[in-house]
């Protein structure tokens, strides 16, 4: 039986599924760390397209591991601890990264981009990596005094422009007016 949620936590989701993304927008974390390290970059890979991306095993791992985290938590949270616990998420990480894998490999024109022993070590890893977090599961997610309102939850600010001199052309020749009196 899932838990009864409190009214904060479905402000949250009821928010979430009024949000129009299409409508909107986004910049992803990928896309702003790209920014920060650096803006030309960016330019050339998300503004003109300039720079395909191409899956690799990184971005298979990363969202396997992310779909199985997410799976796990929702259980966790919203329904029970135990049902959370009895999961098995090493069948569960495996799962996601052959579904994360072949929708990668459709992207990238049905070229392979890893082998049969990377995604096997990247899987053995992310074991550990579930491993250890469900031993710390307490100190990291606990029930008792946290909820779950949501994950990746879609977060719109309208980005304004700087405003724009009405009379640009005007200030240019002013100031080269001035320069060569």
């Amino acid at each position: 039986m899932a838990k009864k949620l409190p009214k904060e936590v479905k402000v949250v989701w009821e928010s979430k599924i009024k949000q129009s993304p299409s409508k909107n927008k986004h910049i992803s974390y990928s896309s702003l760390s790209t920014y920060n390290k650096c803006p030309k970059l960016w330019e050339m890979q998300y503004l003109k397209k300039e720079i395909p991306f191409k899956q690799n095993i990184y971005t298979c791992f990363g969202t396997a591991m992310h779909e199985t985290m997410q799976e796990w938590l929702e259980v966790l949270y919203h329904d029970k601890v135990k049902n959370a616990n009895e999961m098995d998420l090493d069948q569960l990480l495996y799962d996601n990264m052959i579904k994360a894998y072949k929708s990668g490999k459709a992207q990238n024109g049905h070229q392979h981009f890893s082998s049969t022993k990377e995604l096997t070590q990247f899987w053995i890893e992310g074991k550990h990596i579930l491993k250890y977090l469900r031993s710390k599961r307490n100190a990291y997610f606990t029930t008792k005094s946290m909820m779950l309102a949501g994950i990746e939850t879609l977060l719109y600010q309208e980005i304004l422009r700087p405003p724009q001199p009405k009379h640009r052309a005007l200030a240019l020749s002013n100031r080269h007016h001035q320069r060569h009196r």
